[in-house]
């Protein structure tokens, strides 16, 4: 699930100057864009596109949820209860912030096609 955030990050950023996003660029060209499969994580795939991905800071950039807005959202809406899924969503939002601000290089390759530690 990790290596989704970290794919949608890649994906969603703008690289260089370009003004579009990379899905924008993959969907104009009839290609789906890639992700991983999930498996039997898409109920915390779910869960972390309804808590949203990220924030916008004052400043207009993005900024990863913090842990007391993962657990007020798991604790209103009931989407997960495991104090290990309120920790993995607070996770996939630090991974997709950090890898949407690295990936305005137009140079940085697909989380998918890097090493994890990349």
């Amino acid at each position: 699930l990790l290596l989704w955030a970290r794919q949608a990050g890649w994906l969603h950023a703008k690289p260089g100057k370009d003004p579009d996003t990379r899905q924008k660029r993959f969907m104009a060209a009839g290609i789906t864009p890639p992700l991983p499969d999930v498996g039997e994580g898409a109920y915390l795939l779910d869960a972390f596109m309804k808590m949203k991905f990220a924030t916008t800071g004052a400043m207009g950039g993005l900024l990863p949820q913090t842990w007391t807005e993962a657990a007020a959202f798991a604790s209103s809406t009931g989407a997960v209860t495991q104090g290990w899924e309120i920790q993995l969503l607070f996770d996939m939002s630090w991974a997709y912030v950090t890898e949407y601000n690295k990936a305005s290089s137009p140079f940085m390759k697909s989380p998918m096609e890097r090493p994890l530690s990349g």
